[in-house]
């Protein structure tokens, strides 16, 4: 045997390699990649994150065509660059400083996501690997998750019984569902809307899914949204429903009797779902949920510094970790410093400029769009009003995975919008 000669298989990892590198394979797998990011964030927590960014950098510099258009990127990254500036100075204004810098940590994916975003030369054929790979990972972690629960159901139907009669409920095995697969159910749901708004926009976003197979996909999400009962999620989701509907009827010139017959069913389809138990269980406690308890003491403190000045990077926990300490907690079903609403945890961090900056962030998406609303741009609109709404509910700006949800469909979607526009200049 001639030893010079490398082994076959080692022959076809050389070549597979080198397809990966060369421009075509990069167009490829950089947006893939990029599109599995959010879902890994989801699944798998920050550990992974590093080493999938690292990644992404290596194939944004080993792209064939390394020009940069300078004078759009400047453009499209002032949001991003304005965030990043106040949370510097609010972490040295601090004095706390290093617990500002942990969150100031985090911030990192915030600003370098959309530069890369902004930087590489998309086409129409690198959104259309984005766009597809999303909703095609979607469905398989849909199928992998409904797979686990049916396991747990014929493996644990006596505890899951047991359990019920405990809790005189038979909320047990919906609560479970998201512990059994290791996710969050509230940012789980916001990229199975995003998956919603892609599937309802498929036409304007150039998605080659037969519509027979969006409609399954449809009800498929849907389904998964409803079953993981997080309340906000839910009422987003039908939120931009409504939208994508009356945008539709309105491009289709039908009748309003056909439009209100949609939207009746709709809510109809929504009402008895929210009589799964557990959805019906969380509508009966928002009179009663403990995580406003922390509101007024925020309200109050921000008053205390006038409206405009602000605690420092990380140090609003402590003012409440204090307010805790001093008056006691008397909540039941949630405990903890995380008062579930960004905009007031950036305004007793970082005063009147936190708050604009914040605005400015999430709004900005929305400033981008030319014209009316279309199946073109309604993307970018649905995901601005998902971020808009979701964050009075969540703090999601301050943990990994409503940042990098944040920057990779903000980014995408306000550089898909602004080269479509370009092109139809």
């Amino acid at each position: 045997m001639d030893s010079s000669k490398p082994p076959i298989s080692t022959s076809k990892r050389v070549i597979f390699f080198k397809g990966v590198l060369n421009s075509k394979g990069i167009s490829f797998v950089f947006p893939l990649l990029l599109a599995l990011l959010p879902i890994i964030v989801v699944f798998f927590e920050e550990k992974p994150i590093p080493y999938v960014i690292i990644a992404l950098l290596l194939l944004f510099f080993l792209r064939k065509d390394k020009s940069i258009d300078l004078n759009n990127v400047k453009l499209l990254i002032k949001p991003y660059l304005l965030i990043i500036c106040i949370y510097l100075i609010y972490t040295f204004a601090s004095v706390d400083v290093l617990a500002g810098a942990k969150i100031l940590e985090r911030q990192i994916s915030l600003l370098l996501i959309p530069l890369l975003v902004f930087s590489y030369n998309f086409n129409e054929f690198s959104f259309k690997i984005f766009f597809e790979t999303f909703i095609y990972a979607m469905l398989l972690a849909s199928m992998i998750s409904f797979t686990i629960l049916i396991c747990f159901v014929f493996n644990h139907s006596e505890w899951i019984e047991t359990m019920n009669q405990t809790n005189n409920s038979n909320t047990y095995l919906q609560f479970k569902f998201p512990h059994i697969i290791g996710v969050h159910p509230t940012y789980w749901s916001y990229l199975l809307i995003m998956a919603n708004i892609f599937l309802m926009c498929s036409n304007g976003i150039k998605l080659q899914i037969k519509k027979g197979f969006v409609i399954t996909l449809l009800i498929i999400f849907n389904f998964n949204i409803l079953y993981l009962s997080a309340r906000t999620p839910i009422l987003i989701n039908l939120l931009i429903h409504f939208i994508s509907l009356i945008v539709y009827f309105k491009n289709r010139k039908a009748s309003v009797i056909k439009l209100t017959g949609a939207i009746v069913l709709l809510i109809v389809f929504n009402l008895l779902a929210f009589n799964l138990p557990l959805n019906n269980a969380k509508i009966n406690i928002i009179v009663d949920d403990d995580r406003v308890f922390l509101w007024p003491e925020v309200i109050k403190q921000i008053k205390a510094n006038y409206f405009v000045l602000g605690e420092g990077l990380g140090q609003g926990k402590e003012v409440l970790r204090n307010f805790i300490i001093e008056n006691g907690d008397p909540r039941v079903y949630y405990r903890g410093l995380d008062i579930h609403n960004q905009y007031l945890m950036h305004y007793l961090d970082m005063g009147i400029l936190g708050l604009t900056a914040l605005m400015y962030l999430v709004i900005s998406p929305i400033l981008k769009i030319k014209g009316k609303i279309n199946f073109n741009n309604l993307p970018l609109v649905g995901f601005s009003l998902m971020f808009i709404f979701s964050l009075l509910t969540e703090s999601s700006l301050y943990l990994i995975k409503g940042i990098i949800i944040f920057a990779v469909f903000s980014s995408i979607l306000v550089r898909h919008n602004h080269l479509r526009f370009d092109t139809n200049k």
